[in-house]
């Protein structure tokens, strides 16, 4: 069986809070520090945000102008494809989020054998479909509910001091600061030579 690693996006490969927060002071007008989230709904930087108001937002021509990819993101991928792993990019979202999302991931970061969009579910259990895995995202809620035969890493890339709510606060397995040290975790977990 070929080893599968199964890839989270938001926050996980691109940084979507730079950009919802990009989109959302240029809304306000108003200067919002996108470095300082640690609630998912932004609402310790930005008061009295509505859920459908972040939909929107994340739904967005301009979140999708503004989102960029987190440095060496493109190389770790390339990496571990070229290492022969079945590379999955598995995300949730509205229907208009994971419209605009398949589009960009196409056009950006086209290293993917498999997609799995679910639509607004509060987790992503199903994904333990993929059984003995690699799963790398930034939640760890979504690590214990669909990690249960694989190894969960979580991407602490976001507030990497503090901390989010939904990241280190509430995860003490494997979590990397950047990519470089993933690879290194990668290449550790599956005794892969790094050159």
């Amino acid at each position: 069986m070929k080893k599968t690693i199964v890839w989270d996006f938001d926050e996980t490969l691109v940084k979507s809070s730079k950009a919802f927060v990009a989109v959302k002071s240029a809304i306000d007008g108003a200067e919002y520090d996108w470095q300082s989230v640690t609630q998912w709904n932004y609402g310790d930087i930005i008061p009295n945000l509505s859920d459908e108001e972040v939909e929107d937002i994340f739904g967005s021509d301009e979140f999708y102008q503004e989102l960029e990819i987190y440095e060496g993101a493109l190389d770790c991928l390339m990496w571990a494809k070229e290492n022969g792993f079945k590379m999955v990019l598995a995300s949730k979202g509205t229907l208009m989020n994971i419209s605009k999302k398949a589009k960009f991931v196409k056009e950006y970061i086209d290293l993917f054998d498999e997609f799995v969009f679910l639509g607004n579910v509060k987790d992503k259990h199903i994904l333990s479909i993929y059984g003995n895995c690699l799963y790398i995202d930034d939640n760890a809620n979504w690590l214990k509910s669909s990690c249960k035969k694989g190894v969960g890493i979580l991407a602490n890339l976001l507030n990497k001091q503090e901390g989010v709510q939904w990241g280190l606060q509430i995860w003490d397995g494997k979590h990397f600061n950047d990519f470089h040290q993933l690879k290194h975790t990668i290449a550790l977990l599956y005794d892969i030579k790094l050159v």
